[in-house]
């Protein structure tokens, strides 16, 4: 009968095994689960931080660039109104003579030779023909007559 007890007894200890390991299984999943989800969260909230900082950075860039280009083509707005309202470019459009397109090659000159930017300044008439151009090369000015042989 002890055998029996014993053999009962370990028969009932394997069974109480198997539920505490089904139990315990079961118990780790639900952890690792549980786990898993705040994982999720907290790697979701942080990648969503990083985005919203990432477009954040991308349209301060932007911004700058567009204030840098928005000065650069004022200024360059305000340079063709200097040239625009000139004595000498509007005595040329009223006469296109070659004194009057000498003047406003020497106002071309001055102007691309004060500014940092203007290597080339063109002047194109109604009929889509360039008129006058003014090259500013290493403080060399040429006009659009004296053109090199590598144009």
């Amino acid at each position: 009968m002890r055998l029996f007890d014993t053999v009962s007894q370990v028969t009932h200890y394997f069974k109480y095994i198997k539920t505490l390991n089904k139990k315990a299984v079961f118990f780790i999943v639900i952890i690792l689960v549980a786990i898993n989800i705040l994982y999720s969260m907290v790697f979701n909230a942080q990648l969503t931080e990083l985005k919203n900082e990432s477009v954040s950075q991308q349209v301060n860039q932007v911004q700058v660039m567009m204030n840098v280009i928005k000065r650069s083509l004022l200024t360059i707005y305000d340079d063709i109104n200097v040239i625009r309202r000139s004595d000498e470019f509007t005595n040329y459009i009223a006469e296109p003579n070659e004194t009057n397109k000498t003047e406003v090659e020497m106002l071309f000159s001055r102007i691309a030779s004060s500014k940092d930017g203007f290597t080339q300044i063109r002047y194109i008439d109604k009929t889509g023909m360039e008129s006058i151009r003014v090259n500013i090369k290493k403080r060399f000015n040429r006009s659009c007559g004296e053109r090199s042989a590598s144009e």
